[in-house]
Parts: C-alpha cells; sequence; structure tokens
C-alpha cells in the first residue's frame, strides 16, 4: 500500500480537499480538514504514543495529521490482525477500530475504491 496515494483519495473523498472542511458540526465530536479527523481517533493515537493532539488543530497541519491517521490505522490492523490495505485502511478510517469488519464501512469503501481507480489512470 501506498500512503501518499492513500492519502491523495481520502482526502478526495473525505472533503474535495478542501482544508476548511468540518462534517457532523452537529454532532459532539466534529470531523475536521481534508482528511475528516475526529478526536476520538486522536484519542486512542494518545493511547498509543503519549502525544496530546487536538482534532481541530492538527486538520490544519496536513502531514502531522497523516502520521497520526496512519499511527492509528496500523495500530488497529496490527492489534486486530488484519492485512494492512487500502481498503482495511480505508474502512478503519472510516469506521473505527473494528472498521474494516462492519458492513456499513463497504458503502466509505466503494466510494474510495472507485476514487483510488481514477486516480490509477491519472484522473484524480
Amino acid at each position: 500500500m501506498n500512503w501518499t496515494i492513500f492519502f491523495a483519495v481520502l482526502s478526495q473523498i473525505e472533503s474535495g480537499n478542501n482544508p476548511d472542511a468540518v462534517g457532523d458540526a452537529h454532532l459532539r465530536h466534529p470531523a475536521y480538514g481534508i482528511y475528516q479527523i475526529r478526536q476520538h481517533m486522536l484519542d486512542d493515537v494518545f493511547a498509543v504514543t503519549g502525544l496530546q493532539m487536538d482534532a481541530a488543530e492538527l486538520a490544519r497541519r496536513p502531514y502531522a495529521a497523516q502520521e497520526a491517521i496512519k499511527i492509528y490505522i496500523k495500530y488497529w490492523a496490527l492489534k486486530r490482525n488484519c492485512p494492512l490495505t487500502y481498503e482495511t485502511a480505508a474502512r478503519i478510517h472510516n469506521g473505527g477500530p473494528r472498521g474494516w469488519e462492519r458492513e456499513s464501512t463497504l458503502p466509505f469503501w466503494r466510494k474510495f475504491e472507485a476514487e483510488l481507480k481514477k486516480h490509477e489512470r491519472g484522473e484524480g
């Protein structure tokens, strides 16, 4: 899996590359930035690394956000003993620690996969 490609596709799917995007603003923990980062994901990263981060702040730092997302995805993929592929990474990002198993993350994966194919054809 190529992380550069993963993040290019993820940012397109999540926000249309809009760094000011705020998703689910009505919820207690909205999603921020191009990758739609939520605080609960960063709380998991904090538990693993000891680095405390704020989702709204991290969303303004795309490369730091990428590192946090990688830590989160790799941690849960390893802990749940699932292969690290575009599909499992996208579904963990979308659905949390067991996202790769949840049927509810399949629509997100299908959208990600379609965008990935466009990217591979040079259209993304």
